[in-house]
């Protein structure tokens, strides 16, 4: 389940990962603030992606209703490169500064028997 809290932006659901790991892929275009509550299944993952340039800073944070691994990363499978990598996280915030032109994606595994709930918010930071 996924629901966008009442922000007017152009947010589009990407196509699931070819090993049908993502349980929800969004794709954020990084220009307007938005806040997304997404409800990752058990064993399920889910993630907010946006192409964003070298040096467009993001100002990020969630809250989950359950502890959860975390990245900040691009390139998929093997050729993942992480920025960022939490484990057992409930919360965390902070500002992300893209050394590259790349798509990067806010991912959460949700490696526990229930589901998972996510608050999260992200936007530019001016």
């Amino acid at each position: 389940m996924l629901r966008l809290l009442g922000l007017p932006l152009a947010l589009s659901l990407l196509p699931l990962a070819a090993s049908g790991v993502l349980a929800n892929a969004i794709e954020w275009d990084g220009t307007n603030a938005v806040e997304l509550e997404v409800v990752i299944a058990p064993g399920e993952k889910a993630a907010v992606c946006s192409t964003l340039a070298r040096q467009q800073q993001v100002e990020w944070s969630f809250k989950g209703s359950k502890a959860v691994d975390f990245d900040i990363h691009y390139g998929q499978g093997a050729s993942a490169t992480y920025a960022l990598r939490r484990f057992r996280m409930s919360s965390l915030q902070g500002r992300f500064d893209p050394p590259a032109n790349q798509t990067y994606c806010w991912t959460w595994s949700n490696e526990r028997s229930t589901p998972t709930t996510i608050n999260l918010t992200l936007s530019p930071h001016h």
